[in-house]
Parts: C-alpha cells; sequence; structure tokens
C-alpha cells in the first residue's frame, strides 16, 4: 500500500485545482465539488462495504483507479471529472478497508502498534515523494499528461493486489 500512497498523491487537493483553471477552463469554485464528490464516495463505499459484508476483489479496485485516471486524463467535461473522483474514491476507500481488515486478521494484537506504525510512516514518506513528483510533473508538464501517467503507474496495483489476495488464501488456508 505505500506504493499506492506514492500514485494516490495524484488525487490531492492542489492538483486538482491546477486541473480545473488549466484543462477544464472552469471558474475554481468548482474545486470544492471536485474534493467533496470524491470525500462522499469514500464515504459510500465505506457504507456499501459495512452493508454487503463482501467486497470487490483488490485487482479490480486497481482497474477501477486505472479507468478513472484514464477518464480524468481525457475528458474535457466537468461532470465526467467528477464521475472520475467518484470512481477513484470509492476504489481507494475499498482497498484501504480490505488493507487494514487483513492485517487485523493477520497479525497479533500485541503486534498491531508497531505494524501500524511502520506502515504509516512508510505512507508518510511514500506521499511526501509522490506529492512532491507529481507537483513538479504538474509544473511542467501539461496536466491531463500527468493523469494520464499516474494511469499508467496504477498498473502495477493489479498484481499487487492479486499477489496480496493469494496470500491473504494461502494464510487463511493453513
Amino acid at each position: 500500500m505505500t506504493y499506492e500512497s506514492f500514485v494516490s498523491t495524484l488525487w490531492i487537493s492542489a492538483l486538482l485545482l491546477v486541473y480545473l483553471e488549466r484543462h477544464l477552463q472552469v471558474d475554481t469554485g468548482w474545486w470544492g465539488t471536485l474534493n467533496a464528490s470524491f470525500l462522499i464516495s469514500m464515504i459510500a463505499a465505506s457504507a456499501y462495504l459495512y452493508r454487503s459484508r463482501r467486497a470487490p476483489s483488490l485487482p479490480s479496485t486497481a482497474v477501477l483507479s486505472i479507468v478513472a485516471a484514464l477518464l480524468f486524463g481525457v475528458t474535457e467535461h466537468l461532470a465526467f471529472a467528477i464521475l472520475a473522483l467518484v470512481i477513484q474514491g470509492a476504489a481507494t476507500q475499498i482497498r484501504i478497508i480490505q488493507t487494514n481488515t487483513v492485517i487485523q486478521k493477520e497479525i497479533l494484537t500485541t503486534q498491531l502498534p508497531y505494524v501500524y506504525s511502520v506502515q504509516q510512516t512508510g505512507y508518510a514518506l511514500a506521499f511526501s515523494v509522490g506529492s512532491l513528483l507529481f507537483g513538479l510533473l504538474a509544473d511542467g508538464l501539461p496536466i491531463d499528461s500527468v493523469h494520464l501517467l499516474g494511469a499508467f503507474l496504477t498498473l502495477p496495483l493489479i498484481w499487487i493486489g492479486r499477489l496480496t489476495e493469494q496470500s491473504i488464501l494461502t494464510a487463511s488456508s493453513v
């Protein structure tokens, strides 16, 4: 998930503002709507998982993130940008919950503080590096190109999700 923290910086608010101004060329007042659609979809995904008690596979949520980044990179319409953010927010939240569920099931309770400390340190470092890198790229490239690059960089999440699911199945069968 540290790799995902790096790639997820593509969706930070500062880059959304640049996207609105440079790519969509709409009033920056829409910035709050874009942020809210992302966060509301995360809440909706949490509610969905709570009620359904089942989740899509990790690779399928990675595919959804790729689709969202591609749509976001190529669209010139605000409605499709909002749709892309809704897809991305839900897919991200599902992966976060699935990862935490696995950690809580597989790690001894006494080891959880250490695992979460290391995990959060890795997340913070990856997010910081990603924010710097994507910010620099956004300064020098068209913002749609930055999002298309982000879609390409999201591809390994499919493989990572598949490996994670296989290790979960292996651990639960022991």
